[in-house]
């Protein structure tokens, strides 16, 4: 296993010293009853350190309840104590990564619906479980700045991982196949609309009196000027909440989910549209975690080698990819050698290592299906291998 004792924290602006790769997975407790079977978070960490785990990754609140024990999230599932979760993980040397929620939060948005995203077609509309919130509003924006600086204060994890850390986009149902200029584009509510006059010194002209008008003359006469604006909506807030984790405890690292597109992909979508400048980001982060779910998006498994090498040569940073064990939606269980072969890219070289999703698909269960079984084996061997 690896242990966190004496662990030296790698300044940002320093290209990150190779280490030894971490076998992790993420887990939600909230989620498939799995806090039921866990009354005891030691019983948890043992069954995860014996089937090769030496890393978890889970939510420490979702919308405004908070699984910890919070003076800012209004709400509390009492039934969830991670900040026990935590020390358990500590006590068996397991590395502990605190996931932040920024642009997701489906519980404020029912209470502000000023913070609902609107695309360059004036539509606000919702099209999957993901209640994604406009990246502009301050107050929001200090809001979830405060819950990260209260996670880093006082559960101490050994990362911080900025979970929906971008524009809305809702990449995990868009085809591979898909054409760039099908994608949704976010967000021209009138605040972005303001906000990025003031910014880029433009003056959006009076007679556009509607918002496809207005995201039209944007994109074709400072579309540049309107990326750079986002980007920089985004990589400002990471490097604050980076800024003030490190004031707290420099040796907590801070991590980002990244949307799994290439730079070919889209047209360089994952900057023109979920505004993630991964390269700008590098600057702030010591890790950085592409969601590489290659099944889900349409992609073959060695997909997962290559976008890992790509963000390493343009980021000079740590990147853990995220990988899928299982179906997630409806695009196709995987078998076993599919697993194994995605586990493999994942952990090829320039790679840090891989988080599973999820733990309730690695769990030791003598009832779960043989593939299930097979697939908790082959993650083992491989953390073994080590």
């Amino acid at each position: 296993m690896v242990s966190l004792a004496g662990c030296q924290h790698t300044s940002p602006t320093e290209p990150a010293a190779a280490s030894a790769q971490i076998h992790g997975v993420k887990t939600y407790l909230n989620q498939d009853n799995l806090q039921a079977r866990y009354p005891s978070y030691d019983t948890l960490v043992t069954e995860m350190r014996q089937g090769g785990v030496d890393a978890v990754f889970t939510t420490l609140y979702e919308g405004r309840k908070a699984f910890y024990a919070s003076q800012i999230i209004p709400e509390r599932d009492t039934a969830i104590d991670l900040g026990r979760l935590r020390e358990s993980a500590k006590k068996q040397h397991v590395k502990f990564g605190a996931i932040c929620q920024i642009f997701y939060d489906a519980d404020t948005l029912a209470q502000r619906p000023d913070l609902v995203p609107i695309d360059q077609h004036g539509s606000g509309e919702f099209v999957n479980w993901q209640r994604l919130v406009c990246p502009s509003d301050p107050g929001y924006r200090q809001y979830k700045l405060s819950i990260v600086k209260e996670i880093a204060s006082t559960i101490r994890p050994d990362v911080v991982s900025l979970d929906f850390m971008r524009f809305p986009t809702t990449w995990e149902i868009i085809p591979a196949e898909a054409k760039p200029e099908s994608l949704r584009n976010f967000c021209f509510c009138d605040r972005c609309v303001r906000g990025f006059q003031q910014s880029a010194s433009v003056v959006v002209p009076p007679a556009l009196d509607t918002i496809p008008k207005r995201a039209a003359w944007i994109l074709a006469n400072h579309n540049a000027a309107w990326i750079k604006w986002k980007t920089g909506l985004i990589t400002s807030f990471v490097e604050e909440a980076a800024r003030e984790v490190r004031a707290i405890d420099p040796a907590i690292e801070v991590s980002v989910h990244v949307v799994p597109w290439a730079e070919s992909v889209f047209d360089n979508a994952l900057v023109w549209n979920a505004a993630q400048d991964v390269t700008a980001l590098s600057r702030h982060v010591d890790y950085l975690s592409p969601m590489i779910y290659h099944k889900l998006i349409g992609r073959p498994t060695d997909y997962i080698r290559t976008l890992t090498a790509e963000l390493a040569t343009k980021t000079k940073r740590k990147i853990l990819p995220s990988i899928q064990t299982a179906e997630i939606v409806k695009e196709g269980q995987l078998s076993a050698d599919e697993f194994k072969q995605s586990l493999d890219n994942a952990l090829a070289p320039p790679s840090a290592g891989t988080l599973i999703f999820h733990w309730g698909e690695l769990r030791p269960d003598a009832q779960a299906p043989a593939l299930r079984r097979e697939k908790s084996e082959i993650f083992k061997a491989a953390a073994e291998r080590r």
